[in-house]
């Protein structure tokens, strides 16, 4: 199931020409594919401190996104 997931989210990838649709399709795969309660996609940010919410699945995704839900990104020695 995950090599069939993994070749789905790579024909979205070559199908999809718009970044945002690719995000959101992906995580909403991701999710019904493993039967996942939530699947959230995080990106850096330019200077590499927060790892950004890009798309996340149902009603609580889209809140986080919207507030602009972001982790500091803590690196380890």
């Amino acid at each position: 199931m995950q090599l069939q997931t993994a070749a789905d989210v790579s024909r979205a990838t070559s199908s999809v020409l718009e970044p945002e649709a690719l995000i959101y399709q992906t995580v909403n795969l991701v999710r019904d594919r493993f039967d996942l309660y939530y699947v959230g996609l995080f990106l850096l940010d330019e200077e590499h401190r927060y790892a950004v919410l890009q798309a996340g699945t149902g009603e609580a995704g889209r809140e986080m996104v919207n507030r602009g839900h972001r982790l500091d990104v803590v690196v380890c020695p």
